[in-house]
């Protein structure tokens, strides 16, 4: 077999480290541990990049190899050794896919499967790396999808569903943040999906939510406002109207309105529904304004917005802070 001349010359001290295998969780067949392990650690949005992590098939092979056998530097068989005897030296794995050469082609629809397999893998890599998923930018998103050569139309679909499953993760349950609402939109921008990518998400999203905590649930847990379920749903109602908050009304009307439908809600009902989450946060807020100093109008203005207090709703809750306050 004829090796590019190139990867003979490299010195013996050269070295290409791959990325880091996935930590795997170990393997427990009892369905009490089961149980009791999703106790010990709360649901997540990251439990959505973990899945992709542990769930990838095959080696990740490293962008240099992926860029040489594209351009045909190195012979097709050799990827396949690659494939077979991959190390954590890029040298061992070139010697290794030459002892291998024997195995055949590689087809280029083959290398391309293993392109974008790594890149969706070093992408949720990537977010798991960020404190905040959100903290992520569009340039960092772009540049694996260059590395692997991810074609943009598997690309643009991977960031839907990263997206998609990631905010059904974080209805797994009730607990929310203030800033929640603020996050999961800006984490659609970080990723760089456009309007219609988002709203296709959510939507999507709905349905697995619908799926989690509506088709399997009691009628009375989905009345009880104090039941997980409940809230769950709640939850998820809140954070895709803050999603689309931003948007044109006529476009936000259209997202919000098949959501609601999806939920068998109107849109009287959808607005409660998410008032009913939001009324806390700014009753804390209130809260503070009476028992603080230096929380002022325009701080309560901010909360307002962040949070997304209707003008009906903060009239109604002024009016109430005023009178228990005399």
């Amino acid at each position: 077999m004829k090796l590019h001349l190139a990867l003979l010359l490299l010195p013996l001290t050269t070295s290409f480290v791959l990325p880091p295998a996935p930590v795997l969780s170990p393997a427990f067949s009892s369905p009490a541990f089961s149980r009791t392990a999703s106790y010990l650690v709360a649901p997540s949005g990251r439990d959505a990049l973990d899945t992709v992590v542990s769930t990838s098939k095959g080696p990740i092979l490293p962008p240099p190899i992926l860029t040489a056998a594209r351009t045909l530097s190195v012979p097709a068989s050799l990827v396949t050794g690659y494939l077979i005897t991959p190390s954590r030296r890029m040298l061992a794995s070139i010697v290794g896919s030459a002892l291998t050469g024997t195995f055949g082609v590689v087809g280029r629809s083959k290398l391309e499967d293993v392109a974008i397999g790594g890149g969706k893998v070093q992408l949720a890599k990537l977010l798991l790396s960020k404190e905040k998923v959100e903290d992520v930018t569009p340039a960092e998103v772009s540049a694996v999808q260059k590395a692997y050569n991810v074609p943009d139309f598997e690309w643009s679909t991977f960031k839907s569903d990263i997206y998609r499953d990631y905010l059904r993760a974080e209805c797994k349950i009730s607990t929310l943040k203030t800033a929640d609402g603020a996050a999961i939109r800006s984490f659609g921008r970080s990723l760089g999906l456009s309007p219609v990518q988002v709203g296709m998400a959510v939507y999507d999203a709905a349905s697995g939510v619908y799926q989690d905590h509506v088709a399997w649930a009691a009628e009375e847990d989905l009345k009880d406002k104090e039941g997980e379920e409940y809230r769950c749903v709640g939850k998820f109602l809140y954070l895709a109207g803050q999603i689309f908050k931003d948007e044109g009304a006529e476009e936000r009307q259209y997202e919000v309105g098949r959501i609601s439908k999806l939920f068998g809600l109107d849109a009287t009902q959808f607005a409660d529904r998410v008032g009913e989450v939001a009324r806390p946060f700014y009753e804390r807020a209130l809260t503070s304004a009476r028992t603080k100093e230096g929380v002022g109008a325009d701080m309560l203005r901010r909360a307002r917005d962040t949070i997304g207090v209707t003008d009906g709703d903060m009239v109604r809750m002024h009016e109430d802070c005023y009178s228990q306050a005399v």
